[in-house]
């Protein structure tokens, strides 16, 4: 049977909590790729966007693993479900670095 999960509900200082940290970590990644390709000469912004994923993937699939966050695993569905998201992120990291390595 294919049953939808339920719907959570969150506060709005969850919310606020949420927006912030993903702002924080935005600046951050922004600085630390900034770092890497400028000011030591990264050569390959390309290989910088491959190990932030490989290190993303680790992370969040240890978070699970450790029940600090909850999310569906990976299936079909799932996938369907978010499928241009991959093609638009790719994108989006490998020309931001690049602009990044740039200024």
């Amino acid at each position: 049977e294919n049953q939808e999960p339920k719907a959570v509900v969150y506060t709005r200082f969850q919310c606020l909590q949420a927006a912030l940290l993903y702002s924080v970590t935005g600046i951050g990644i922004t600085l630390v790729n900034k770092t890497t390709l400028s000011l030591y000469k990264f050569p390959s912004s390309p290989f910088l966007a491959f190990a932030q994923l490989i290190v993303t993937v680790l992370l969040v699939g240890t978070l699970k693993y450790l029940n600090v966050v909850q999310f569906e695993d990976v299936s079909m569905r799932a996938c369907r479900m978010i499928w241009p998201l991959p093609v638009f992120f790719l994108g989006n990291a490998v020309t931001s670095l690049g602009g990044t390595k740039a200024v």
